[in-house]
């Protein structure tokens, strides 16, 4: 329940705690997100939904997230919880997402 965290070339690093569970669970085909600051949460979306989020709504892009996305959860799903969240709304329209108000 621990995990090493080093910067790209190895000059620092840090030791911190960590659930076991989330952090392999990819080998589940979920998808973790601790601490995800909004160009992760988008990037994540992209690698697996296969759309392109577009967000509006400042509170959201600034905000840090904590999820795990399940390898059957549906967008819609996933976009109703992190909106619900944030008090914000979203449009489809086809591979995009529309975060708003």
């Amino acid at each position: 329940n621990k995990q090493l965290v080093s910067n790209a070339n190895g000059e620092t690093y840090r030791i911190e705690d960590k659930n076991w569970e989330e952090a392999c669970g990819w080998m589940q085909g979920q998808t973790v997100l601790t601490d995800a600051n909004f160009e992760e949460l988008k990037l994540h979306l992209y690698m697996h939904f296969g759309v392109e989020v577009i967000c509006k709504n400042e509170t959201l892009r600034t905000a840090h997230l904590n999820a795990i996305i399940m390898k059957n959860s549906s967008l819609k799903e996933v976009m109703d919880n992190v909106c619900w969240l944030y008090k914000a709304s979203y449009t489809i329209v086809d591979d995009r997402v529309i975060i708003e108000w």
